[in-house]
């Protein structure tokens, strides 16, 4: 998955719901490079984490429905590997 296409995508999001350009990239940053801290200094895997920093009932758990929902990133990123794989074969496949 492009990490850069989903940080891009959360920051549009965030500016056309009102939240200042400068804010919206900041706040991102923050969020990805704390999750990628937590990954590699902590022995709990993704889930565990995710359960970790998630209030029940809280804002994140709200959103993350959305995110999880079946036709949302379970429907994407087995299609976005998709791609990327048969592009890589045909891009070998013409060397």
């Amino acid at each position: 998955m492009d990490w850069f296409a989903f940080a891009e995508q959360m920051i549009l999001a965030a500016e056309r719901s009102g939240v200042d350009p400068q804010l919206a990239d900041r706040l991102v940053r923050q969020t990805f490079l704390g999750a990628a801290r937590m990954l590699s200094e902590d022995d709990r895997d993704a889930a565990a984490l995710k359960r970790a920093v998630t209030s029940p009932n809280g804002t994140t758990q709200a959103g993350l429905t959305a995110l999880e929902d079946p036709s949302a990133l379970p429907a994407v990123v087995p299609e976005t590997l998709r791609r990327a794989h048969a592009r890589a074969l045909e891009l070998a496949a013409e060397a």
